[in-house]
């Protein structure tokens, strides 16, 4: 009985995957900055809108109030979640990088990552115009009533 045909394996020269550093320091940095953006206006925009609206003594709406609690903790505890968006972002990058097509899905998951990052920062601006500009309205209209 003969043995069906094996392809011999040469361990002596294995195949070479260049780790691809680009692909991995592009991730981290886009992780980083994207989650440094979304911090930014918490830590530097809404504190003075709440010290404004904090003179007008009328009732904030609850998005305005919600946005200032968060202001209030991004103030508190804004390097836990950068530093934690760090960790995460060099974790996936190298376990993704040491797979045999590392490059290739490192470069998708930096382009889904971008397209994530984006939709999160639209979604604040949204978030923060409305918010912010909310309080704004009710003061125009209540002074404006005789």
């Amino acid at each position: 009985m003969e043995s069906p045909h094996l392809p011999q394996l040469d361990y002596a020269s294995p195949e070479q995957h260049p780790f691809p550093f680009r692909w991995t320091i592009l991730l981290l940095t886009l992780w980083t900055v994207g989650i440094a953006l979304l911090i930014a206006p918490m830590v530097f925009v809404v504190p003075m809108f709440a010290a404004t609206f904090r003179d007008f003594a009328t009732t904030l709406p609850r998005a305005t109030l919600l946005l200032i609690i968060c202001s209030r903790w991004c103030i508190s505890y804004g390097l836990v979640p950068l530093l934690l968006t760090f960790v995460f972002a060099a974790s996936l990058a190298v376990i993704l990088a040491l797979r045999p097509d590392g490059a290739n899905v490192l470069r998708r998951t930096v382009t889904v990552s971008f397209a994530i990052l984006l939709g999160m920062l639209v979604i604040e601006v949204l978030f923060l115009v409305i918010a912010l500009f909310a309080p704004m309205l009710n003061l125009i209209q209540s002074v404006s009533k005789p």
